[in-house]
């Protein structure tokens, strides 16, 4: 029984209604259920894509510098000395777009489109001043800081090259991450 649609035409609130109020609990349970699952699908599949996409980046990175002859190790020990900084980085970009697009929605829902608009302006101007903050601290601090993650005279070259780099891209990669959630919450998740 599609408690939506009825011949090709979608149902008023009265009638889905009125269907619901025919239906056992059991069976509102089993649509209830396959509405949640579709919908928890079709949103989490276009995440899912691009944390898949953003592991095999960072999987054939590795591969790529793992097999420079002679210094493959070195160099690889020097990307790995980097990743706590790199999860810093992620968990703010993370903060701020997962904290900020269920705020923007639940306004959105409310019908105020102006607070709305705001949320999502503040989530954008933090995510780029604190890639613009992690950029000058990271490269300012980076010697003090890989060392304290524990990098040797003989990885530490690598690793700062790595992170010098890594931190180019970072105002563009936590605002391309950040707002990303957004799209979701727009409504529009197809």
């Amino acid at each position: 029984m599609d408690i939506l649609w009825s011949e090709g035409k979608p149902l008023t609130a009265r009638e889905i209604s009125d269907r619901i109020s025919e239906m056992s609990v059991y069976s509102v349970q089993q649509v209830l259920s396959r509405l949640l699952e579709g919908n928890i699908i079709q949103v989490a599949a276009p995440m899912l894509v691009a944390q898949i996409l953003n592991l095999m980046y960072n999987i054939v990175d590795r591969i790529y510098i793992g097999r420079i002859p002679g210094q493959g190790l070195l160099a690889l020990g020097g990307v790995g000395l980097c990743f706590p900084f790199i999860t810093l980085i992620t968990a703010f970009t993370n903060l701020y777009g997962a904290g900020g697009a269920p705020l923007c929605s639940i306004e959105r829902g409310r019908g105020h489109q102006e607070e709305a608009q705001q949320i999502m302006n503040t989530s954008f101007w933090l995510l780029v001043i604190t890639g613009v903050l992690l950029t000058v601290l990271g490269s300012t601090f980076c010697r003090p800081v890989l060392t304290l993650f524990g990098a040797s005279d003989t990885s530490l070259p690598y690793a700062m090259s790595y992170m010098r780099i890594y931190l180019l891209g970072t105002i563009f990669s936590m605002v391309a991450l950040g707002m990303n959630p957004f799209i979701n919450s727009q409504g529009f998740a197809n």
